[in-house]
């Protein structure tokens, strides 16, 4: 797609997605209506139909620049850490996906101005050229959320990086963070249902505690390895 059919289309997708994010934050409690889904899903659909829409779910609000962070605990507490997390990992990189196919096809000027715009983002394209570092970029700047997820695949989509290793390095970034706020959402499940329980809650807190902590700290240790690995590019 060259010249004005590709601005067209740019604007198109611009505009439906600036529609969709209005109705839905105009219109709906997002946080009630994602407890209402999970409720659905969990008492009316089989297993598999339930993790199957939930990563639908999943994905189109990774596309569309919605919170995904109930999802994830939702996904936690209706499936238990490791199919939870199975569904939130599917759904995220579906997204992630269509983003980048997004930009790379359709959306790869905008994206471009919107890595000039911003000087960290430039550090990061820089260093997005080197082979040697593209993936382990990809990887960090999922670990570290400096930017929000959905922009992030957007630049990811106008760089050079491959779609195999943005795909793989996604998934690796990613997966920390969805096991533990899985396990976080297992956790406050279980929290509600001792609630009578003064010992239990008090060990299941401190995982609560423990989980969070850990992502922060994670997140904070990517972040400097990421401005590192970015600043020696610059």
């Amino acid at each position: 797609v060259h010249g004005g059919d590709s601005r067209m289309w740019r604007k198109l997708l611009l505009v439906v997605a600036g529609v969709v994010g209005i109705v839905l934050f105009s219109t709906f409690d997002v946080s009630t209506k994602i407890s209402d889904v999970t409720h659905y899903i969990e008492h009316e659909l089989s297993p598999v139909m339930g993790g199957f829409v939930m990563s639908c779910l999943v994905a189109f609000a990774t596309a569309t620049f919605l919170t995904t962070t109930p999802m994830n605990l939702s996904c936690g507490a209706v499936w238990g850490v490791v199919w939870g997390s199975v569904v939130m990992m599917i759904g995220c990189i579906v997204g992630a996906v269509i983003n980048f196919l997004l930009a790379r096809f359709f959306l790869r000027d905008w994206c471009s101005r919107t890595i000039q715009s911003k000087p960290s983002m430039v550090a990061i394209d820089k260093a997005m050229k080197q082979p040697d570092q593209s993936f382990q970029i990809v990887i960090l700047s999922r670990l570290a959320p400096v930017f929000p997820f959905a922009l992030l695949s957007y630049v990811f989509g106008a760089t050079s990086v491959g779609i195999v290793q943005y795909t793989i390095g996604t998934a690796l970034g990613l997966f920390p963070g969805v096991v533990l706020y899985s396990f976080l959402g297992q956790t406050l499940r279980a929290a509600m249902a001792t609630s009578g329980d003064d010992e239990s809650n008090a060990i299941l807190w401190f995982t609560g505690i423990a989980s969070i902590t850990a992502i922060v700290l994670i997140s904070r240790k990517a972040q400097r390895v990421l401005e590192e690995a970015t600043a020696a590019k610059s």
